[in-house]
């Protein structure tokens, strides 16, 4: 006999009060020790060794199946490869399940039996959905798309087993159990169980999966990290709920770069991709305002126009505030103690408040000189200028330093109206069109001398 923490899975050998792994109190429950044989994760049970020239012949690393949303297919690294297993998480509410019905309905344009599997809603509440977000965007007599409303997932992986899918949308891992694992419902045993047969069903039968994993805000084990070591592509969806801009990222995947992101409109009708002449981090203002500064940020291949907004009033209090939203607090303390040290604006009196409009989250350090701009901007109540921008990393000795691919910033800048440009001074740009005013700072003390 053993005991298995019905929360975490925790197995002991002993009843214990509280769970070693999770801190659950009273959740160890007596079972009895059965040998079983799994099977490997890919389905391959006679272990059989292959050659490389057996199999290397069936390898094409440039099929893949692209969804037709440009930003979807950018993150993921140009569409899907075969059997490929993607996780896509974040918050409740923010999305999810909506971006990936617009994936679905996209790609149903292609010859591809795709099934939707939902443990969240009925059939009713899908089909309702469905035929809101699908509305004029399904060519006719398209039949190639199938739902199936179910929390179990062994019955689920039998009935995909009949139909034979090309791909299967799993909404949510939370949702789904599987009645070989005593755990609790939408616990870490049983995410852990139910993540483990859908990625071998999916590696062996040469199918597409996206699961949904809803990110826990607090902290619990039974969120998607867990099983993020299991999948091959990991997608965050990210934003604020106050606005309709989502930021798809990838963190991790197998099959392309971790670096890029999507960004996304959500409205009655879905998700829809934003283009890149659509400056969305950027707010455009008749008049110029101060504590606002502009810089460009990669991700990936792609550059992106953005604000930054800084509020610099006197503090009432003993320790000023510093608050953050869209850059690391860590990097906003840093740049407040640089400019207090190197310049004349002593911020050890004054609240600092920074923010990145559209909920983008920003670890770029070319953004280190914006960011510091827009403060002393808001420190002095002067305007920067609307045609105004700045590049560069500030480094804790007060110098502007240049930062990866500047001339790929520059030429954004340039793209998007940017008319009068800071950069380090040892930046030497290979082509400075006419129109542009390149002013070139050495240290943070050469911020508004005058």
């Amino acid at each position: 006999m053993k005991y298995t923490c019905s929360k975490c899975g925790y197995n002991s050998l002993e009843w214990v009060g509280k769970c070693p792994s999770c801190g659950e109190w009273n959740s160890m429950v007596e079972k009895e020790v059965v040998k079983s044989v799994r099977g490997s994760l890919l389905g391959n049970d006679d272990s059989k060794i292959y050659h490389y020239s057996e199999i290397i012949k069936n390898v094409n690393v440039e099929k893949r199946v692209e969804t037709g949303i440009v930003e979807f297919d950018r993150v993921i690294g140009g569409g899907f490869v075969d059997s490929q297993v993607v996780l896509l998480s974040g918050d409740p509410g923010i999305g999810k399940s909506t971006l990936l019905l617009s994936v679905l309905i996209s790609i149903s344009q292609k010859d591809l039996n795709v099934v939707y599997v939902s443990g969240e809603e009925s059939i009713n509440q899908l089909g309702e959905r469905f035929n809101r977000i699908s509305k004029g965007k399904l060519k006719k007599g398209k039949s190639n798309i199938s739902f199936l409303a179910s929390t179990n997932i062994d019955s689920v992986l039998e009935k995909l087993s009949e139909v034979k899918p090309d791909m299967v949308i799993f909404d949510s891992l939370q949702t789904i159990l599987s009645e070989e694992n005593s755990g609790v419902f939408g616990g870490a045993a049983q995410l852990r169980e139910s993540a483990i047969k859908i990625v071998r069903y999916c590696k062996k039968n040469s199918v597409i999966g996206i699961t949904i994993g809803h990110v826990n805000k607090e902290g619990d084990v039974s969120g998607p990290i867990m099983i993020e070591h299991l999948v091959d592509t990991v997608l965050y969806l990210e934003g604020e709920e106050s606005t309709d801009f989502r930021v798809l990222r990838s963190t991790k995947n197998r099959y392309g770069k971790v670096s890029e992101i999507g960004v996304f409109m959500l409205d009655d009708s879905g998700m829809s991709s934003l283009s890149k002449d659509q400056n969305i981090f950027v707010i455009k203002r008749s008049v110029s305002v101060s504590g606002v500064a502009k810089g460009v940020v990669l991700t990936g291949t792609r550059p992106f126009l953005i604000e930054v907004q800084a509020l610099c009033d006197t503090s009432e209090l003993s320790i000023p505030r510093r608050v953050s939203k869209g850059i690391e607090y860590s990097k906003l303390q840093i740049i407040c103690s640089v400019i207090s040290k190197y310049t004349k604006y002593d911020l050890r009196r004054r609240d600092v408040y920074v923010n990145i409009p559209g909920g983008l989250k920003v670890t770029d350090g070319a953004l280190d000189f914006s960011i510091a701009m827009a403060i002393i901007s808001s420190y002095l109540n002067k305007p920067l200028g609307e045609d105004v921008g700045m590049i560069g990393e500030l480094s804790l000795t007060g110098e502007i330093i240049p930062s990866n691919r500047m001339e790929t910033r520059l030429s954004e800048m340039v793209e998007k109206g940017i008319k009068k440009i800071y950069v380090p001074k040892s930046f030497r740009p290979k082509k400075i069109p006419a129109s542009l005013k390149l002013i070139k700072v050495e240290n943070v003390t050469d911020l508004f001398p005058n």
